[in-house]
C-alpha cells in the first residue's frame, strides 16, 4: 500500500490467537529503514475491565468497536434472514475462528451440517481442529486427516487440501501417504491441463528433503523458484539445503534474494556471517534490529559481530540498548560485562555483572566472577582437604564394603535471597560392593565440580575424563583401599514472588548403608533462619551469631548405617536430619500450585457437553451422573497429583487425571468443588516448617454439595462416591484455594456414611473320603478393595483371572483347580465385586479312616508377611488395613463327623483381633472366622507384642480339624 505524507491511525485487531502482545510492523517494498514517526506514547497505562462472567469460569468479552465491514456481523445477519443458508454458515466460522473458540466450534458444526459435509466445510473444520487448543495435536492431525480426505474425495479440485493433509503427513513421519496425496494432486492438475503449482513443488522438496534425498528436493525447489520468482518459502527451503550440502556461493545467492521477505534481512546476514563477510553482516544486522527495534535478541547478534570485528564500543552501545528493551532480564548485562572487560573497563564491567546478579540471584557462575574481582572465593570457609583425610583415616569398619569419611553439606546465602550450596564427600571403597556404590558419579546437571577425582592409596591422584551425553561419570582407576573425593558447587535461585523466603534442602546426618566419619552441615544467612530439625537434638549453640550475620552448625562423628528392614517407615520418620529457612510455608505453597492446577482444570466445550449429558433430577444427582460420566470416558489409573494435561486433552485421549476432568466438569454445571492436597497414612507424620510438596502429595476432590460436602477418589475409576481409601482417613490436608480465596488447613474425615472396607469369603465344599474337595466360594469385596479388584479385572482376560484366583487360594490350599469364574457388579461404580467360583481342591489329608482338614482355608500367614526380622531398629509400617471375615460349609461323607473339634479361638490385642470357631451343623463341619487388623505402626519396643499376636493367630490358622467315619 501506499501512504500518503501525513498522520495515519492504525486500527489493531487484537485476539487470544496472537497471545498477550502484538508488534506493527510498517515495512518499506525497498527494504529500507522506514521513514515513519510514531506518536505512541512510550508507555501505557491502564486498569482490567470488569469481566463479563465469574472469576474461574471462561469468558469473551465484548468487542471494544464495530467495524461497519465486519464479516461476522455479514455473516450473521445472513443466518438471521436464512437460518439454512450454508455459505452464511461457512463465512460466519471463518470469521469467528481464532478470536471465539467456543462460537467458531458451532459455526463449524454447522456448515458442516448445512452443507450436508460439503468438502469446504470439512476442509475448514480440518482447519480448525488444527489450531484448536481443546484437542490435543496427535488427535487433531488424526480427525484432521480425516476430514480432509473426505474433503477431496468429494471435491478433487480441492487441492490445497491435498497438500494441508500431505504436510500433516509428512510430520507424522508417514512419508508413502504423503506421496500418494501429492501424486493424486499433480495426477488432478494434469487432468486439468495445468503445470504444477510452485505449491505444490515445494511439498514435494519438503517431502524429498524429510527422505533425506536433498538433490532431489533442491531440483524440485530450484523447479518452483523458476514457475514463481522470489517465492520467500521457497528460498528459505533452498537457503537451508544449501547450508547442509550446498556451496557457499549458493548460500550467498538464496540469502541475498530473501533480502526482501520477512526476517530475510536476518537470514542473510547470517549467511554473511558464515562467509565471514563480518562488514556486511553488521550492516544487514542494522538495518534487521531498525526494522524490529523492540527484539533484543537482534541487538545481542549484532553487538557478536561487532566484538569479533574488535568494534567493541559499539558492540557495547548495542548490548546497553538490548538491556533497555529487556531490563528484568540478565543475560544482557551479562553481555554488557563481558563486552566492557574486552574493552578495558574493569570498573563498569563489575558494575554490570553486580546488576544482573540483582536480576538473577542464583546464577552461579556470575556470583563467582564477582567474587573473584573482589579477590576471593566463595565459601572459602568451607574448605576441607580431602587428600588429609584419606591419609589419616582408619581401617574399615567390621563387614563395611565403604564407609563416607566425609560428608560435607555446606550453603551460604546472600542478602539478594541467592545462595550457593557446596556438597563435599570423600568415600574409601574397600570391596567390589562399594566400587559399585561409590565407582559411578552421579552429579546434577547444574553444578560447578571443584573436585572429582580419585586418591590412589599409594598417593596418586587420577582424575575422570568428561565423555559428552554420558549420564554419569566414572572414577578412573578405582580399587579397594582408594578413595573418591567428590566436591561441588551449585547456585541457588530465591522463590518466586509467590513464596517469597527461602528454605534450603534437608540434610541427612546418616545413611542407610555406609558408616561415615564425619557427617557435618554448615549454613551461614544474613538473617537468622529458621530450624526444623527431626530426630536429632540440636545443641544450644547450633546457631550463632558472627559479624557477617549467623551461623549454624551441627557436626555427628562415627555415625553406624541405619540398615534397611522389611516393611519399614518412611527414612524421614527415623533419620536425623535439619532444614534451614524462613518465610513461606505449606500454605504459600498451596496457593502457588492453584495458578497452575486450576488452570488445567478450567471448564471448556468437551467438559460442559459432558455435563450438559449427565444432568440430574439435583445437585448431588447430577454430581454422581457427572461422576459416573467421567469413569466412562476416562479409563485406567489416574494420579490425581499430575495436572499436566488440560481437562479437554484428557477427556479427548481417554486417559489422564480423571480428578482435572471431573472438577472441570463439575464447573460446566455450577457444582462447586475443591482439589485438596492430602498426606497418606505412609508419609511422615511429624509437622515440617517448610513446604514440602512430596508430603502432601496425593490430591482428592471435595465436592461443596448443599447437604454437605462428598469425598471422591478418583484414582481407581470405579471407586465409590462419597468414601476415601483408608490411608487417607482422619490424614491432614490443604484445600487449595478457589480465585479470591485464601488456602485452608483441615483433617480429612475419619469416617463417611455407608463406608464399609475389607472382604468377605464365603465357602461350600463337599468333602468325599479321599480329601478331594469340590464346591463353590463367594469372595465379596468392599469399598476401595472392591475398587481395586475392578481395576485388576478390567486389565485381565479370562485365563488371566482364573490364574490370579487359583494363584490366592492355592497359598493355602493344595492341589487347587478352578472349575469356573464370574464375576458379579464389575463394572457398577462403587459398592461390591465379588469373585464366584467352582473349585476342586485337595483339601483333606487322609491318615487312616480318617482325615485331617485344615482349620482355616484362606490362611493369613501374618508371621510369613510382617515377621521378617528377629527384632527391628525402625518402626514397622502396616501400611494397610486388613477386614476378613471368612465362613466355610464343608459338607462331609455320610456318616462321618467332626471328631473332638478345638475350642474357639479370640484374641483381641491393640494390633488387631482374631476369632475362630468350628462346629458340626446337619452333617457339615462349619468353620468361621475373622481377622482385624488396622493400619499402623509398630515401634521397635512394640514389635515383639506384635510378633506374639501374629505367632497366635497363625498358630489358631494352623490347625488341624479330625474328621471321620
Amino acid at each position: 500500500m501506499r501512504l500518503a505524507p501525513g498522520s495515519h491511525h492504525v486500527l489493531v485487531r487484537w485476539s487470544r490467537a496472537e497471545g498477550n502482545r502484538f508488534r506493527i510492523t510498517l515495512a518499506r517494498a525497498d527494504g529500507d529503514v522506514a521513514d515513519l514517526t510514531s506518536t505512541a506514547p512510550p508507555a501505557l497505562a491502564g486498569a482490567r475491565a470488569a469481566a463479563t462472567c465469574d472469576l474461574g469460569q471462561p469468558c469473551v468479552a465484548a468487542p471494544a468497536w464495530k467495524d461497519r465491514a465486519d464479516l461476522r456481523a455479514a455473516a450473521a445477519a445472513m443466518l438471521e434472514e436464512d437460518p439454512f443458508d450454508a455459505l452464511a454458515a461457512w463465512l460466519l466460522a471463518r470469521a469467528a475462528m481464532g478470536d471465539d473458540r467456543a462460537v467458531s466450534r458451532a459455526a463449524v458444526d454447522r456448515a458442516v451440517t448445512l452443507s450436508a459435509n460439503g468438502a469446504p466445510a470439512l476442509a475448514l473444520r480440518a482447519q480448525q481442529l488444527l489450531h484448536d487448543p481443546e484437542v490435543p495435536d496427535r488427535i487433531a492431525r488424526a480427525r484432521a486427516l480425516a476430514d480432509l480426505g473426505e474433503a477431496v474425495r468429494k471435491d478433487p479440485l480441492l487441492l490445497r487440501a491435498r497438500l494441508t493433509a500431505a504436510a500433516l503427513e509428512r510430520d507424522s513421519e508417514r512419508y508413502d501417504d504423503a506421496a500418494q496425496d501429492l501424486d493424486r494432486a499433480e495426477a488432478v492438475l494434469r487432468e486439468q491441463k495445468a503445470p504444477p503449482s510452485a505449491r505444490m513443488l515445494v511439498a514435494r522438496a519438503r517431502l524429498l528433503d524429510a527422505r533425506g534425498n536433498s538433490a532431489g528436493a533442491r531440483a524440485r525447489a530450484e523447479e518452483a523458484l523458476g514457475a514463481v520468482a522470489g517465492r520467500c518459502d521457497t528460498l528459505q527451503l533452498l537457503l537451508d539445503l544449501s547450508r547442509r550440502g550446498g556451496s557457499l556461493s549458493d548460500q550467498a545467492r538464496y540469502g541475498e534474494a530473501l533480502l526482501g521477505c520477512p526476517d530475510g534481512v536476518s537470514a542473510a546476514a547470517q549467511v554473511a556471517r558464515t562467509r565471514g563477510d563480518l562488514a556486511r553482516a553488521e550492516r544487514l544486522l542494522r538495518l534487521a534490529a531498525a526494522q524490529r527495534p523492540a527484539q533484543p535478541g537482534r541487538l545481542e547478534q549484532l553487538a557478536e559481530v561487532q566484538s569479533a570485528r574488535k568494534e567493541l564500543a559499539g558492540a557495547v552501545a548495542s548490548i546497553r540498548g538490548a538491556s533497555a528493551l529487556a531490563p528484568r532480564s540478565a543475560e544482557p548485562l551479562r553481555r554488557l560485562a563481558n563486552a566492557l572487560e574486552l574493552l578495558g573497563d574493569a570498573k563498569a564491567a563489575a558494575e554490570a555483572r553486580n546488576a544482573a546478579l540483582r536480576l538473577a540471584p542464583g546464577d552461579l557462575q556470575v556470583r563467582q566472577q564477582i567474587a573473584l574481582d573482589e579477590g576471593r572465593r566463595l565459601l572459602s570457609w568451607s574448605n576441607r582437604d580431602g587428600a588429609a583425610l584419606v591419609k589419616a583415616s582408619k581401617e574399615a569398619p567390621p563387614g563395611a564394603s565403604a564407609v563416607r569419611l566425609l560428608d560435607f553439606g555446606a550453603v551460604q546465602m546472600f542478602p539478594d535471597g541467592g545462595g550457593v550450596e557446596r556438597v563435599h564427600t570423600v568415600a574409601r571403597v574397600f570391596d567390589k560392593k562399594g566400587i559399585t556404590k561409590f565407582g559411578e558419579a552421579q552429579l546434577p546437571a547444574d553444578v560447578q565440580v571443584v573436585r572429582l577425582r580419585t586418591l590412589k592409596a599409594d598417593g596418586r591422584v587420577l582424575e575422570p575424563e568428561s565423555i559428552p551425553e554420558k549420564e554419569g561419570v566414572s572414577l578412573p582407576g578405582l580399587e579397594p583401599g582408594d578413595a573418591v573425593e567428590t566436591d561441588y558447587l551449585r547456585g541457588i535461585a530465591p522463590r518466586g514472588p509467590e513464596m517469597p523466603g527461602y528454605s534450603l534442602g534437608a540434610f541427612f546426618f546418616r545413611d542407610d548403608e555406609t558408616p561415615m566419619g564425619e557427617s557435618t552441615y554448615e549454613a551461614r544467612t544474613p538473617a537468622p533462619p529458621e530450624v526444623d530439625a527431626h530426630n536429632l537434638q540440636l545443641p544450644q549453640d547450633a546457631l550463632t551469631r558472627d559479624a557477617d550475620g549467623f551461623r549454624f552448625r551441627y557436626s555427628a562423628r562415627d555415625v553406624k548405617p541405619l540398615q534397611p528392614e522389611p516393611h519399614q517407615v518412611p527414612e524421614s520418620e527415623v533419620m536425623p536430619w535439619v532444614q534451614l529457612g524462613t518465610g513461606s510455608g505449606q500454605r504459600e505453597l498451596m496457593r502457588s500450585l492453584a495458578d497452575w492446577a486450576l488452570l488445567r482444570t478450567r471448564p471448556g466445550s468437551a467438559t460442559a457437553e459432558l455435563a450438559k449429558r449427565s444432568a440430574g433430577a439435583g445437585v448431588e444427582d447430577t454430581a454422581r451422573k457427572i461422576y459416573a460420566s467421567v469413569a466412562q470416558a476416562v479409563r485406567g489409573r489416574s494420579t490425581g497429583s499430575e495436572f499436566q494435561s488440560s481437562a479437554s486433552h484428557i477427556l479427548a485421549q481417554g486417559r489422564g487425571n480423571r480428578l482435572v476432568v471431573l472438577k472441570a466438569a463439575l464447573a460446566s454445571a455450577w457444582i462447586p468443588s475443591h482439589i485438596v492436597f492430602a498426606r497418606t497414612f505412609l508419609s511422615d507424620p511429624s509437622p515440617y516448617r517448610f513446604p514440602r510438596g512430596d508430603v502432601f502429595g496425593y490430591a482428592v476432590l471435595r465436592i461443596d454439595l448443599p447437604g454437605g460436602p462428598a469425598w471422591v477418589d478418583p484414582s481407581y475409576r470405579l471407586a465409590p462416591f462419597n468414601e476415601l481409601p483408608a490411608f487417607l482417613r482422619g490424614q491432614d490436608g490443604w484445600v487449595v484455594p478457589e480465585p479470591g480465596e485464601e488456602a485452608v488447613y483441615l483433617r480429612l474425615p475419619q469416617t463417611l456414611p455407608d463406608e464399609r472396607d475389607g472382604r468377605s469369603l464365603q465357602l461350600s465344599l463337599s468333602l468325599d473320603a479321599e480329601g478331594l474337595a469340590t464346591g463353590t466360594g463367594r469372595d465379596e469385596h468392599h469399598g476401595f478393595e472392591a475398587a481395586s479388584l475392578k481395576d485388576a479385572l478390567e486389565r485381565l482376560d479370562g485365563e488371566q483371572r482364573k490364574q490370579a484366583v487359583e494363584s490366592m487360594l492355592g497359598r493355602g490350599l493344595r492341589g487347587v483347580a478352578l472349575e469356573s469364574l464370574a464375576t458379579e457388579r464389575e463394572a457398577e461404580i462403587g459398592g461390591t465385586a465379588t469373585l464366584v467360583y467352582g473349585v476342586r481342591v485337595q483339601l483333606g489329608r487322609r491318615d487312616g479312616t480318617q482325615l485331617f482338614v485344615p482349620a482355616s482355608l484362606v490362611p493369613s500367614r501374618l508371621a510369613r508377611r510382617w515377621l521378617q526380622t528377629a527384632e527391628r531398629q525402625v518402626t514397622l509400617l502396616i501400611d494397610s488395613p486388613e477386614v476378613l471375615t471368612q465362613r466355610a460349609a464343608i459338607a462331609l461323607p455320610p456318616s462321618w463327623s467332626p471328631r473332638s473339634l478345638p475350642k474357639p479361638v479370640s484374641i483381641a490385642t491393640p494390633f488387631g483381633a482374631y476369632s475362630w470357631s468350628a462346629r458340626a451343623e446337619a452333617g457339615k463341619l462349619v468353620i468361621e472366622e475373622m481377622l482385624s487388623i488396622p493400619q499402623q505402626r509398630v515401634k521397635p519396643d512394640r514389635y515383639a507384642a506384635f510378633a506374639a499376636f501374629a505367632r497366635d493367630v497363625d498358630l489358631a490358622q494352623s490347625q488341624e480339624l479330625v474328621v471321620g467315619p
